[in-house]
């Protein structure tokens, strides 16, 4: 089994997830809005959250998701399902930010609710094995200076 890695949306699914939320606002907009249809606004605002934070066209969808997943977290109280869903996705836009911390925070908090959640599971191994290769990189450059600068200096040393 390889290394796990995020399911990605294309240009097609993120623009089709944006239309389709246009539709459900401007329908919300012609009539008065009963609780069937601003709960298919959320559900609409759910899937473009999730269609950025798997976006392939980069960092302003993620911003995006994670913003839209933060306004969600405040009007999603009581579905604690929802509210899983919604910090796991806020978890992987803030992972393709490159906040790893924010990441693991967010999959903590996550993890804090649903300690089986095996999307949170894996997700938490992926932001662990990043943040450890990045530690080895910073520590292997820190090695290379040092080894770098004691050669300089025994070279200094020799004149």
């Amino acid at each position: 089994m390889g290394i796990p890695t995020l399911p990605v949306a294309n240009e097609y699914v993120v623009e089709l997830l944006e239309s389709s939320l246009e539709a459900e606002e401007e329908d919300e907009l012609s009539v008065v809005p009963s609780s069937t249809e601003e709960a298919s606004i959320v559900q609409a605002k759910v899937r473009l959250a999730w269609g950025l934070a798997h976006s392939c066209r980069g960092r302003e969808d993620y911003s995006r998701a994670k913003d839209l997943t933060t306004e969600l977290l405040c009007l999603v109280k009581r579905s604690t399902q929802r509210r899983m869903e919604l910090m796991y996705l806020k978890a992987v836009a803030t992972y393709n930010l490159g906040d790893l911390q924010g990441a693991e925070a967010c999959v903590d908090e996550l993890l804090a609710i649903a300690p089986r959640s095996t999307q949170g599971l894996a997700l938490r191994d992926m932001i662990r094995r990043d943040m450890m290769r990045k530690r080895g990189a910073v520590g292997g450059a820190i090695a290379t200076a040092a080894a770098l600068g004691a050669a300089v200096a025994s070279l200094l040393a020799a004149r």
